[in-house]
């Protein structure tokens, strides 16, 4: 390749050299050298203003080569710019090999320079022996292309002012990511920076209140296919369900009649401390429970309840990381028995009363999660109702989305999601306080969905269903760990 001149710098691999003026015939001939060799070359050969050269040119070549020459001499040791070329490399994480010309002895190398490898040669073509320079060059070629790649890509974002337009997916990102994970000179910080995986850089992004319903949506959708690696929404590396449990303090709870009908009785409770799920169920983790051969399909999950479906109704949006939906409150007991069973103690909260289980939460226990005690919140995060806050009618999306895309709506306790998305099944019968798993009588549902509107989900609106309905797409669950005082 000949010589690349000013605005000829494009992305390709070649090994820069780096010299002083006053050692331009030494320099021209390891350029030829090498280039005989089969290398391709990039040296400066002009004179142009050193800003012009240093932003733009000298930047790139550096940033793009496999391998940084420098041809130490008392002349080049004095340059402002070589100095400037050599800390550039430093930086950038480049190979380099200092090349000592006639006249250098090994008193003369710096001390940032001494602890490079490097080669004597008095300038010469005939004294060049190139054989050792270029193997060491090749040696780890591919991670080397590999790392100018990087390079190239993130002073690519950052020179466009950070635009996530210029980043990659993480199908890419971790494939770079595992290669580089001993990187050895480690990447700089903002290539650093650039690796971080996906998952991150848009799970940040929901913490602001000005992105729409339909980027939420997205967002979610988006985990669903790279991983969503949130603690709470998928499986343990044993193969259960991951929970995360929000811890709620003792309070006292008043709950009104039905919304609409007025149905039900209203009664006062006291809640003992206990603990929620800060997510609904989701699909995965739900899908855990079908498919474990003690799982679904065992008969010991389902004693005294009035059914045992033979399979459980399709999920409307199978993204794994969407509320379980179509689900039955019969099935919601089951899991929770099978989950009981299955979770080993240390995933459970330490507790020192004997009594705690895994369960659907009543709706005290579930109203006193969401409002934190306070009967002034009318929704989780206070007395007003905010639109970007939880996903009902008024979002327009007409269907539940991933678990936890509304940091902003969360309830005192930490707990996600209780304001919308999907109604959630409670332990109680509707109309009265008694806790029988026996019967078909009314149960009770909390929290508003997508399709209705803000008034059915505040933290005291309430709903009843018959327990064996799982043809609807709006009904899901959240698990509580709580002491079984606080339903006797």
């Amino acid at each position: 390749m000949g010589d690349l001149k000013t605005g000829d710098c494009l992305f390709m691999e070649h090994i820069f050299i780096c010299y002083s003026r006053r050692d331009q015939n030494s320099a021209l001939n390891f350029k030829e050298s090498l280039e005989n060799a089969g290398k391709d070359v990039w040296i400066d050969l002009e004179d142009l203003p050193a800003s012009s050269i240093w932003r733009s040119e000298i930047r790139n070549a550096i940033t793009e080569s496999v391998a940084f020459i420098y041809l130490v001499s008392h002349n080049s040791l004095s340059s402002e710019y070589c100095q400037k070329e050599f800390e550039f490399a430093k930086q950038a994480g480049k190979r380099i090999f200092p090349i000592l010309l006639a006249g250098i002895t090994e008193n003369d190398i710096p001390e940032n320079i001494a602890s490079y490898q490097w080669l004597e040669w008095d300038g010469s073509k005939k004294g060049l022996n190139l054989g050792k320079l270029i193997t060491d060059i090749e040696t780890d070629y591919e991670l080397i292309r590999l790392r100018n790649q990087i390079s190239h890509a993130a002073r690519l974002w950052i020179d466009n002012d950070r635009n996530s337009s210029y980043l990659w997916p993480e199908e890419r990102l971790r494939i770079f990511r595992f290669k580089f994970r001993n990187a050895a000179p480690p990447l700089s910080e903002t290539e650093q920076e650039f690796l971080r995986p996906e998952q991150n850089r848009i799970i940040e992004e929901l913490s602001d209140d000005n992105i729409s319903h339909q980027r939420r949506m997205a967002v979610g959708e988006r985990l669903a296919v790279i991983g969503d690696t949130r603690p709470g929404v998928g499986l343990r590396p044993d193969g259960l369900p991951d929970i995360v449990w929000c811890s709620v303090p003792h309070g006292k709870v008043h709950i009104d009649k039905d919304l609409n009908t007025y149905e039900g009785i209203e009664s006062d409770h006291s809640v003992n401390p206990f603990f929620i799920a800060k997510y609904p169920i989701t699909y995965l983790q739900f899908q855990a429970f079908v498919d474990d051969p003690l799982g679904y399909n065992s008969s010991d999950w389902w004693k005294d309840l009035a059914e045992h479906p033979d399979s459980p109704k399709s999920q409307r949006s199978q993204f794994i990381n969407n509320p379980r939906d179509n689900v039955s409150w019969h099935e919601c007991v089951a899991f929770s028995r099978w989950l009981s069973f299955r979770l080993p103690k240390d995933a459970l909260p330490k507790v020192d009363e004997e009594g705690f289980e895994i369960r659907l939460p009543t709706e005290w226990e579930w109203q006193h999660a969401a409002s934190g005690g306070d009967p002034s919140n009318t929704y989780p995060w206070g007395k007003e109702f905010f639109n970007n806050r939880c996903n009902t009618w008024e979002a327009g999306l007409n269907r539940a989305i991933a678990v936890g895309m509304y940091p902003d709506g969360m309830a005192p306790c930490g707990a996600l999601d209780m304001s919308g998305n999907i109604y959630e099944w409670c332990l109680n019968h509707f109309d009265s306080r008694t806790v029988n798993i026996k019967g078909s009588r009314l149960r009770t549902l909390r929290g508003g969905a997508f399709l209705h509107h803000s008034e059915y989900a505040t933290t005291f609106a309430r709903i009843s269903e018959r327990p064996e309905v799982a043809w609807d797409t709006k009904f899901g669950f959240r698990l509580a760990y709580s002491i079984r005082k606080n339903i006797e």
